[in-house]
């Protein structure tokens, strides 16, 4: 019989689960606040609630000469929310606190995500792997100069 995973390595469990609902054509990602182990929130890095890229993406800008109009992901970065952020607006759309909460990213996470969540007021970030951005270390800085436990995981 395998061995009862903690609680930590449940809740990333939950977080890898999560970014299956992500429609980003990259890297997907999964998020879940917790608080005492208990799921309040959870995100995927995807389009804001309502927008299609098919419908809503101005495709005209990127036109070059003859060039075939297609969906790259350079076209969808700027219109996709992280999730994190989307871990929170989640919350904020249900009324749930998400103050002294845990978030569970299967990526680190950037800097404005990291300064969204220290000002919700969480009290841990754990990660499953290193974002390579360049942002990257400045955002798990910040999180720790502001008193939030920093961990990565290995499930």
């Amino acid at each position: 019989m395998p061995a009862r995973p903690s609680i930590d390595q449940y809740l990333m469990g939950l977080a890898v689960v999560v970014k299956s609902r992500s429609d980003w054509p990259g890297t997907k990602v999964g998020c879940v606040a917790a608080y005492e182990g208990m799921v309040r929130s959870t995100g995927y890095n995807g389009t804001p609630k309502g927008w299609e890229p098919a419908k809503h993406l101005p495709l005209e800008k990127y036109d070059e000469g003859d060039r075939a109009r297609e969906i790259e992901p350079r076209m969808l970065k700027p219109y996709y929310c992280h999730a994190e952020e989307n871990a929170i607006a989640q919350a904020a759309r249900a009324g749930v606190k998400l103050e002294g909460c845990t978030f569970y990213s299967t990526l680190s996470c950037c800097l404005p995500c990291a300064r969204m969540m220290v000002n919700t007021g969480i009290e841990g970030f754990v990660f499953l792997q290193e974002w390579d951005g360049q942002e990257a270390e400045a955002a798990l800085q910040l999180l720790g100069a502001c008193g939030i436990h920093v961990s990565k995981l290995s499930i």
